[in-house]
């Protein structure tokens, strides 16, 4: 059997010093090692204000009715809470303690963490889109996080801290699969 045709939504999966990746109250730093051993992937970090931090794709167009899922692989730094959330319509979201490997909150129609090699994981998110234009954004939480939508959560950051990124992906799919690197085309 032919394994269904796979797109990748997002069209900078790597390069999050894209324009194309608004970054709110954090910045991002090239050149870190990657899951797949070379330095494509980039820290995230924080900045000093007051707010959430977290850095979200450009609108997508999304099918109506179908299931799409998020992933997105990182690793724990100086912050251990990540969360991803949907930011136009439905407002869905799933946060994650990259230490425990467990799911804090997950208002989506399911959430997942694999563990790859050298502390990498790849989290992911799914859930029924009513269509249209969406923005995903990935957060950073802080230790004082415990539950509730990550944009509703605010700290103050360090300038430092952070978590490293790598390979974002949307797909209209209920499950992630294998990841589909993209450069400029979605």
């Amino acid at each position: 059997l032919a394994e269904p045709q796979r797109t990748n939504l997002i069209t900078y999966s790597e390069d999050f010093s894209n324009a194309y990746w608004t970054k709110d109250r954090t910045t991002v730093v090239s050149g870190q090692l990657s899951p797949s051993g070379d330095t494509s992937a980039f820290k995230l970090k924080e900045d000093t204000t007051v707010g959430s931090h977290k850095i979200s794709t450009s609108t997508i167009h999304i099918s109506s009715g179908i299931n799409n899922t998020y992933s997105i692989y990182v690793k724990a730094a100086e912050r251990t809470k990540v969360g991803v959330r949907e930011e136009q319509h439905a407002g869905k979201y799933a946060t994650f303690n990259l230490l425990t490997k467990a799911i804090i909150s997950n208002t989506g129609l399911s959430a997942n963490i694999i563990t790859l090699s050298n502390d990498w994981l790849r989290i992911d998110y799914s859930q029924n889109s009513g269509g249209g234009l969406e923005k995903f954004s990935f957060f950073l939480l802080n230790d004082g996080y415990t539950s509730g939508s990550p944009s509703s959560y605010t700290y103050t950051g360090d300038g430092t801290s952070g978590v490293f990124i790598y390979g974002a992906q949307l797909e209209e799919q209920s499950q992630a699969t294998a990841y589909i690197k993209s450069d400029g085309i979605a």
